[in-house]
């Protein structure tokens, strides 16, 4: 079965297709300028191509497009599972099914999104339209876990009115906190009795403290324009000018996309976010440099603001790819924690990363792969719900990876030496049936029937293996299966 992680920002669209080691990796970069680019990494082989999609809807198919090409070219198992990574849809799991509850969270909450909300749900849509019987879900991208004992002890309201407004600061960037705290853990130091400052700098920047391995504040607090510049984002600015802004006329249903979409670096260099300047260009051209040393300041500021000046900083952790791709980024403010005479001496380090040192201090500049951690949180979530693809039937009557959850039940129950048939789905169920399983009678194949099929040993190839939903009533008799869905399990075929 194919895995796809899809991780859409405010102006990117990253998307990865997982088959056992393979990887293939397709990404729209640039949404919302005037022209975006396409890039493809399929086995070592890397092309890109400028584009134009003018719209969500465009942006959404082209992807999507490119990936159900993609898995005919190369031949790939179904896809059968999708994990979207989502932000503000409100508390809940980590991973969830990408339901209706869901959908109408993102739509109901994309007044705090920089287009995030928004264009997930558009391209939600067009993967769903072209991989039909996969399982989505979603992932939630918080950073700060729910405590209701603890999250509102820094908000200055009263707690009815913090339960009418919904004021639930949870803190965003989590999957690249996540990844980044997990490298620093494996490489770096042990996070036990540490301090860490996180910075994530990107489309969307944050900066989060660490304490003991355990997320202390996080910037991002309630929406996509909390906490330093970005760039169309505001950042933190003091509520009075919001008022003012307000009273003067801009109405209150463009105040999203005034914070969100209108201001940040673009804001300071006075130019059109839509336009064909890149903030990339805005920080390294001298035409910009008042607004580079602002967005730079009021960023160092943020990140001075999160440490106890008098307190140990154990680490630096970068992250993001404006601070990957730019490391001048990353010494400015480095320096600024933690003074140092000379410049700082990036070393390589094993997976995408840079390691320095200053004083007591660990320096770490990392080019985080989202994507993994969708991937591995989806791929636990399916082995902690016992996810298993439905039986369906394709046009070449071979089952494949359905869209429910569904689960082998015996009906009525019976002792686990005189299993009729096995359900396969992985190399796992096939060990296990290559072990000591003379009671088997039969087979169900899903997933790649050529794959699996070539490891089932030869004595089991006479006795009868299901390869259409037509042969399914038949072999079937006596057994059930029930397949989980929102409302409880549902019993799909009974005899």
């Amino acid at each position: 079965m194919t895995a796809m992680a899809v991780n859409v920002g405010s102006s990117s669209v990253k998307t990865s297709l997982f088959v056992g080691l393979s990887r293939i990796d397709i990404n729209l970069n640039f949404f919302g300028l005037r022209r975006q680019k396409l890039s493809i990494s399929c086995n070592g082989v890397k092309e890109s191509c400028d584009c134009l999609t003018p719209t969500m809807a465009d942006a959404a198919n082209l992807v999507a497009d490119t990936l159900a090409l993609k898995v005919i070219e190369q031949d790939l198992a179904d896809v059968g599972i999708v994990g979207h990574r989502v932000k503000f849809v409100g508390v809940g799991p980590r991973v969830q099914l990408f339901d209706e509850v869901i959908m109408d969270s993102l739509q109901t909450n994309s007044f705090f999104s920089s287009r995030h909300n928004e264009f997930c749900l558009t391209v939600f849509g067009a993967i769903k339209q072209r991989f039909p019987n996969a399982v989505q879900l979603a992932v939630r991208d918080f950073s700060v876990e729910y405590n209701p004992a603890t999250n509102y002890d820094s908000i200055p309201f009263s707690l009815p009115q913090i339960a009418k407004y919904s004021m639930i600061p949870l803190g965003y960037h989590g999957l690249a906190l996540a990844a980044a705290m997990r490298f620093y853990q494996k490489h770096i130091s042990d996070l036990a009795s540490k301090t860490v400052l996180f910075l994530q700098i990107g489309s969307g920047v944050s900066v989060t403290k660490c304490q003991d391995g355990k997320v202390e504040t996080n910037t991002m607090k309630f929406a996509a324009c909390d906490g330093p510049r970005m760039h169309n984002r505001s950042g933190d600015i003091p509520p009075g000018a919001i008022l003012r802004a307000l009273k003067s006329g801009l109405a209150l249903g463009r105040l999203s996309d005034f914070l969100n979409l209108e201001s940040g670096i673009y804001g300071l260099a006075n130019a059109d976010p839509e336009a064909s300047l890149s903030v990339e260009e805005i920080l390294t051209t001298s035409k910009y440099c008042k607004a580079k040393k602002a967005y730079m300041s009021f960023l160092t500021r943020c990140a001075l603001s999160a440490v106890d000046p008098s307190g140990p900083l154990d680490g630096i952790v970068f992250s993001g790819g404006l601070g990957w791709k730019h490391p001048f980024i990353c010494d400015e403010i480095a320096t600024k924690l933690v003074p140092t005479t000379g410049p700082i001496d990036w070393q390589p380090e094993e997976n995408n990363a840079q390691v320095s040192k200053v004083g007591d201090t660990n320096l770490l500049r990392l080019d985080i792969d989202e994507q993994l951690e969708i991937f591995a949180l989806v791929t636990e979530y399916q082995q902690t719900e016992q996810i298993v693809p439905a039986i369906t039937t394709n046009q070449l009557g071979v089952l494949q990876a359905g869209t429910l959850f569904g689960q082998l039940v015996r009906s009525p129950p019976c002792e686990e030496s005189k299993v009729p048939f096995i359900l396969l789905m992985s190399h796992d169920s096939i060990d296990w049936l290559n072990a000591e399983r003379s009671d088997v009678s039969g087979i169900i194949l899903t997933g790649s029937l050529p794959t699996l099929s070539l490891r089932i040993k030869t004595a089991y190839l006479s006795k009868p293996i299901i390869c259409s939903m037509q042969d399914v009533p038949t072999a079937m008799i006596g057994r059930d299966i029930f397949v989980e869905t929102a409302n409880g399990p549902v019993k799909l075929l009974e005899y």
